[in-house]
């Protein structure tokens, strides 16, 4: 657990030390302008209908790296029921059944194997699949240079997702959740000051990897039960 307060808080922040010229949406990376550095170390993107599954990821890294206490189960579920009142995300989530298999044991000897695995038995469109895995890949690969043109990057690929005319809405609610999780685990200790992780990135790889496995399994999931589970045990897989 010692190193789950360095790592898990700079889940994706520790992903980036390479650059690439031929990805899809490359073109988001380098967007800069005057909102963006007034935005710095926000991770909200109220534009996305998810995001509320993120910003309870995101307290819940919070409260542990200042208590070094992970909230409870109820606690989740409670959380995601006062951010919506009604007990529901918005629209229906159908859950896949091969994603139970990977409940308990999120990361395997090849977690980029996992992650496809996971994904091709989603039940995603194809066109779903394939623009999740190559922003993913993106990911692994962009070099990082301040923590807005993450932000921009991710929210620019899902203005991207959200009005794409080919993804059904089961698509655009999974890929949605999973880009708020991503975006909001980048920023737990935004209300107070910027996180600044110094670990080798390529000792973290697995770890890194295991955290993306982690947040598909969870916008996978069905309401707030299902929800609250795989959250739980994403924040409790190293304990």
């Amino acid at each position: 657990m010692k190193k789950f307060a360095c790592l898990i808080a700079g889940a994706v922040m520790m992903l980036f030390s390479c650059s690439t010229d031929e990805t899809l949406y490359h073109d988001t990376v380098g967007t800069s302008n005057a909102l963006s550095q007034e935005l710095h170390f926000s991770p909200d993107n109220n534009k996305n209908p998810y995001d509320p599954v993120g910003e309870l990821y995101r307290r819940a890294l919070k409260q542990y790296v200042k208590t070094g206490k992970v909230p409870s189960q109820h606690q989740l579920e409670m959380e995601i029921n006062s951010l919506l009142p009604d007990g529901r995300l918005p629209g229906i989530r159908p859950v896949p059944a091969t994603t139970q298999s990977h409940k308990t044991e999120t990361v395997s000897d090849d977690s980029w194997q996992t992650l496809e695995v996971i994904i091709s038995g989603s039940g995603l469109s194809p066109a779903a699949q394939a623009g999740l895995l190559d922003f993913i890949e993106t990911l692994l690969v962009i070099q990082y240079d301040v923590d807005q043109a993450l932000h921009n990057y991710i929210t620019g690929y899902e203005s991207l997702v959200m009005g794409h005319p080919s993804l059904t809405e089961t698509d655009k609610r999974v890929v949605l959740t999973f880009t708020a999780l991503v975006r909001h685990a980048s920023y737990p200790d935004m209300d107070e000051e910027p996180v600044v992780i110094l670990t080798e990135q390529d000792d973290d790889w697995d770890y890194s990897m295991g955290n993306i496995v982690s947040f598909m399994i969870i916008a996978l999931e069905d309401g707030v039960e299902g929800i609250s589970r795989a959250m739980y045990l994403s924040l409790n897989r190293d304990q």
